[in-house]
């Protein structure tokens, strides 16, 4: 099992790991279309700039997933995409 996973805001330095597991997600179930490739070229303006946030896990010094979310009327906020890269197959068998 995993030792640790931290839990980090984003920064513009995580926009290529941004892009690259958004892009894997949204490839395997749906097109990507202009307005996709949009927010993954530009999350700060597309996704923090109108209130949004982006929360991305790092796993020995990799990036390993992402949480985004948008804003909301309500007192709430919307979490909007949860997404993780494949683990590694020492993972699935109790390494490392």
């Amino acid at each position: 099992m995993p030792t640790s996973v931290a839990i980090i805001d984003f920064e513009a330095a995580h926009q290529p790991a941004f892009r690259a597991l958004n892009h894997a997600w949204i490839s395997r179930y749906f097109t990507l279309e202009a307005p996709d490739h949009q927010v993954l070229d530009n999350p700060q303006r597309y996704v923090l700039g109108p209130g949004g946030h982006i929360l991305m896990a790092v796993h020995n010094d990799e990036i390993v997933a992402l949480a985004r979310s948008s804003r909301s009327t309500t007192a709430y906020t919307n979490w909007r995409k949860w997404l993780w890269r494949p683990p590694p197959r020492a993972w699935a068998s109790g390494g490392p």
